[in-house]
């Protein structure tokens, strides 16, 4: 049943739609744009997977047939008996695969964002024992075990499991990936050496404002995390490790120090690419939405945030935040360089 919504999404012209605009489809914007030239059938299933739209039942029957008990079953849809709506997923492209993810910029029904897109770029070409940390609903595990990995798959967020699962099962994928549902700095993982590793774990540093919604919180630097995570891997020899990062620094570059800490522990050698910059300090818009939301989670005013938080920079040196991607490998003589330095790059994608 899973395989047949997979069917109806490919002969309805979904696939290919999605397909065309990848990226983009993030955002919605260019799927919404596209949505009045659609033929009917194809925009009632674009309504229903892509826009989080409520459609007639009668309509989504037709478009969809038996795949409306697929998405039943995995709680994705929402009856009243007149309407019918998926609030809180959405199908997107993960490079040629289709999977239901979360709402854009939201952590409620699985993450997936712009970051997602640029670390599945570096797994393409992922072969042997994967693992996948900090998994959500299995964009990269489903990619990793595509290119004809055996993939083991964390992820903490229990709710996920049915759309993870329908996500695996709707490409025929359940023998080659193991899903553990628990905390990845804590569960046990395969006693063996990987030879991918994926961590999408959330990174962005709270600089010590407590209460930060978990789903975003990396700590005060933001790689509270993957310090916890990176000990508990280990690579075959030629093996890779990829991850997302934001790191903090200064004009010089990303503080690494903590980065070389672990590439000693570990025996491995850090590649590190920056692929965007937030800048820090008066007259930046990305430190004042920083500054706004930690002082809504803090309940403080923004300008008691911002006094706080500009004076925390320029005591500790740092003055704008780095998203970087990481790739490790095992290595005779550890260390770490910043190869590449893209910082008018748009955050994440490369």
């Amino acid at each position: 049943m899973p395989r047949t919504l997979l069917r109806h999404c490919e002969e309805s012209g979904l696939a290919a739609l999605l397909g065309a605009y990848h990226r983009d489809s993030l955002r919605y914007a260019a799927v919404r744009a596209a949505r009045p030239a659609l033929g009917p059938r194809l925009r009632v299933i674009v309504d229903l997977l892509c826009l989080n739209e409520s459609v007639p039942t009668t309509e989504a029957q037709a478009a969809l047939g038996g795949s409306m008990e697929v998405l039943a079953d995995a709680g994705l849809c929402r009856n009243d008996g007149s309407a019918t709506v998926v609030p809180e997923h959405r199908l997107v492209d993960h490079y040629g695969q289709l999977l239901f993810v979360g709402p854009p910029a939201g952590q409620i029904g699985g993450y997936y964002g712009a970051d997602s897109v640029g670390l599945g770029r570096q797994l393409l070409a992922a072969r042997g024992n994967c693992l996948d940390l900090f998994a959500s609903t299995g964009a990269q595990s489903l990619l990793m075990a595509r290119g004809g990995g055996d993939v083991t798959s964390v992820e903490l967020t229990s709710d996920l499991r049915p759309v993870a699962a329908l996500n695996i099962a709707m490409h025929g994928l359940d023998d080659r990936v193991t899903t553990i549902w628990g905390d990845a700095t804590t569960v046990s993982l395969p006693d063996r050496p990987f030879d991918t590793v994926c961590v999408n774990a959330p990174l962005f540093p709270n600089f010590g404002v407590d209460g930060l919604d978990t789903g975003a919180n990396g700590g005060r630097h933001g790689h509270d995390l993957l310090q916890a995570v990176l000990p508990r891997v280990r690579l075959n020899t030629g093996g890779r490790l990829h991850s997302t990062a934001t790191m903090v620094g200064d004009g010089d570059g990303p503080h690494t120090t903590w980065l070389a800490d672990a590439a000693r522990r570990n025996g491995w050698t850090f590649d590190v690419v920056v692929t965007g910059v937030g800048r820090l300090g008066e007259g930046s818009a990305f430190a004042k939405d920083l500054v706004t939301t930690l002082a809504e989670t803090a309940g403080a005013t923004t300008e008691d945030m911002a006094e706080t938080l500009d004076r925390q920079w320029k005591e500790s040196g740092v003055d704008r935040v780095f998203f970087c991607l990481l790739t490790a490998r095992p290595a005779a003589t550890s260390g770490v360089t910043v190869v590449s330095r893209y910082e008018r790059g748009s955050g994440w994608w490369l």
